[in-house]
Order: structure tokens, then C-alpha cells, then sequence
């Protein structure tokens, strides 16, 4: 009776231990993604942006030519 008490109680420590891993595993995917889309996020900002200046620097240009 206590070896079978001994061995339930090591299925249920590897079994914590387990999930355990588990849950880390998951919050270190979670956070590489958030990072990942933050990242994604602000390279579509800076795209847009660089694409507006450019368009106002071309449109002023052109302005600036056709009214000479």
C-alpha cells in the first residue's frame, strides 16, 4: 500500500511538472507573437508614412512645374 502511494504521488509531481512546462511554453509562443505583430505593426506605419511624404513631396513638385 505505501509503495503504490509513492508511485501515484511521482505520476502526479511529472504530471505538474508536465502542464507546467507546457504553460511556460505557452507563454514564451504567446509573447514571440505579440513582439512579432508589434513589430509587423509599426513596419506598415512606417510604410505608410514614407509613402505620404513621398506623395506630398511629388505633388508639390508637380505643383510647383505646372504653375511656372
Amino acid at each position: 500500500m505505501r509503495n503504490e502511494r509513492g508511485a501515484a504521488l511521482m505520476i502526479v509531481l511529472v504530471a505538474i511538472v508536465g502542464l507546467t512546462a507546457l504553460a511556460a511554453a505557452g507563454m514564451v509562443i504567446t509573447e514571440t507573437e505579440l513582439r512579432a505583430s508589434q513589430n509587423q505593426e509599426a513596419g506598415t506605419t512606417a510604410f505608410y508614412v514614407a509613402d505620404a511624404g513621398l506623395q506630398q513631396y511629388l505633388g508639390t513638385k508637380v505643383e510647383a512645374t505646372s504653375t511656372d
